[in-house]
């Protein structure tokens, strides 16, 4: 195949559009709570900056650590199933996101959750980042893959600031002068955000059989 042919090859590849639309999702979920975090933990709670700013580092720490250990733990226990992996940790950044959204209250909890959310946003951003699209592809087709990926996740990151806005204004009540916010269904709309996320990768475990499959078949004609 010709390095175009491949390219094409890649974009119309369903299971590349699927790592793709879930890079939306994390890019939504992971810029939601960067731009917003802070304000919901500030109105919802009377947290202070300083208070609510210690929360979110934590996800960065986290996060840090996450992006290290990332193909140490694919490789070693997912035994360097991507996407497996990429499903597990998925579910631990949505746990982490609930008990943000819904232990807010309590700030060991909520820092907690904030570390959980981070550590496994550290491992969805290595794999949905672009490596589990370029698994799909041949290698004269990395980079169109890659252009995909990321190309969705920029859009997923400035679409949430509207998105977010929106319904920060729809939840705005004024009581005697004093604005009030519901976070209920910003926070419904972040982890719909992870979980979405999640499921766009689970049609990719199908794409892998198959090609494992395919190179099985390959192997025993030889």
């Amino acid at each position: 195949k010709t390095t175009k042919e491949a390219q094409l090859e890649a974009i119309k590849n369903p299971f590349v559009w699927c790592v793709a639309l879930s890079a939306i999702f994390l890019g939504i979920t992971r810029y939601s709570m960067d731009s917003w975090g802070i304000i919901f933990l500030e109105e919802q709670n009377n947290y202070s900056v300083v208070v609510a700013g210690s929360i979110l580092l934590v996800t960065s720490v986290t996060g840090a650590f996450g992006s290290i250990f990332s193909g140490i733990i694919s490789d070693k226990i997912f035994k360097s199933r991507h996407a497996v992996t990429s499903i597990v940790f998925g579910i631990i950044m949505a746990i982490g996101m609930i008990g943000f959204c819904k232990l807010s209250y309590n700030k060991a909890l909520c820092m907690a959750s904030a570390a959980v959310y981070g550590f496994a946003l550290g491992i969805e951003l290595s794999f949905l980042g672009g490596m589990l699209a370029v698994d799909l592809v041949s290698q004269k087709a990395t980079g169109a893959a890659m252009g995909m990926v990321g190309l969705l996740a920029y859009i997923g990151a400035t679409s949430q600031e509207v998105i977010n806005g929106v319904l920060m204004d729809m939840s705005k009540k004024v009581i005697n002068g004093v604005v009030t916010y519901n976070f209920g269904i910003i926070n419904a709309f972040w982890i719909f955000s992870v979980s979405a996320m999640t499921l766009m990768v689970v049609p990719v475990l199908f794409a892998k059989k198959k090609k494992k499959k395919k190179t099985d078949n390959s192997v025993t004609n030889v």
